[in-house]
């Protein structure tokens, strides 16, 4: 069964300081970051490992999420917990 990754942004801004950013690709057979996620990394200071990482690196593994799921829209989280949560739901037996 295939390994597939949703991830956050925090787990992604953790590991790029610590340089361990590869193991999320290493770990995973698929790595999936929202949209969202990606967004509240670019908030953070330009020379943010994460940041960085993110520019180069993470486009291929972008899926872009358009509406979030109303069960979690209810719960009030940031956009990428949100992003994160939503193709959870919607990919839950992938």
């Amino acid at each position: 069964m295939a390994r597939y990754w949703v991830i956050n942004a925090s787990p992604l801004i953790a590991l790029a300081k610590v340089s361990q950013i590869h193991l999320v690709t290493e770990l995973s057979d698929e790595l999936i970051i929202p949209n969202g996620v990606i967004e509240e990394i670019n908030c953070g200071p330009l020379d943010d490992p994460a940041r960085l990482w993110v520019k180069n690196e993470a486009p291929k593994f972008v899926q872009k999420i358009s509406i979030i799921d109303p069960i979690v829209a209810k719960w009030d989280l940031g956009l990428g917990e949100s992003h994160v949560l939503t193709w959870a739901h919607h990919n839950r037996y992938v």
